[in-house]
């Protein structure tokens, strides 16, 4: 589901994204459907540095409480970047997961615009490190994922699952998310 992205007057204008908390995204592009705009271009620059965030909020609803929030699976970071994250933010379970959240005070006259600097400026803090949490699968453990019995041929073709959004990667004989999680994992 495709989300409008409201002019960034004001943050009352701004709607929750609820599908957005715990999604592995795919592709850089999904962002646009699960991140409020003033947060967008800070997770975007997250993602490229192949840093998962894990829920962020920026919207109407966030007025009250007094803070927008990027929610980052810490477990998932690289040495130095576990480092950067704790100057930045609280360590908590989220999901079961130990995730970091990291807060952007914010008043009921604090802009979109002003959010996004301070986001920004807390992404900018990080450093691009290796994909350390896109999955990767077997042929096997999609069948069983899919509930396909092991003796099943019908789908031991890799096009098969292509077709489905995966991506296999024929030097390994493994499977990634999307072609975008391949290069991100291979990239020197």
């Amino acid at each position: 589901m495709k989300h409008e992205q409201p002019p960034l007057s004001s943050l009352g204008n701004i709607e929750p994204i609820q599908e957005s908390r715990n999604v592995m995204v795919r592709t850089r592009e999904e962002l646009t459907a699960l991140v409020e705009a003033p947060l967008l271009q800070a997770c975007a620059s997250l993602y490229d540095k192949n840093i998962r965030t894990l829920s962020s909020s920026a919207n109407k609803g966030d007025i009250e409480g007094g803070a927008a929030h990027i929610i980052i699976d810490f477990d998932s970071l690289s040495e130095t970047n576990k480092e950067i994250a704790k100057g930045l933010g609280e360590l908590l379970t989220y999901d079961s997961e130990q995730a970091i959240k990291i807060e952007i005070p914010i008043s009921p006259t604090t802009s979109p615009a002003e959010i996004e600097q301070a986001a920004q400026a807390i992404a900018d803090k990080f450093q691009e490190q290796p994909i350390l949490w896109a999955p990767t699968y077997s042929l096997e453990d999609l069948k069983k994922i899919y509930g396909i019995a092991a003796e099943d041929r019908n789908f031991d073709d890799p096009k098969s699952w292509e077709e489905s959004g995966y991506f296999y990667d024929q030097n390994n004989n493994i499977f990634y998310l999307s072609e975008e999680h391949y290069k991100k994992a291979t990239k020197k």
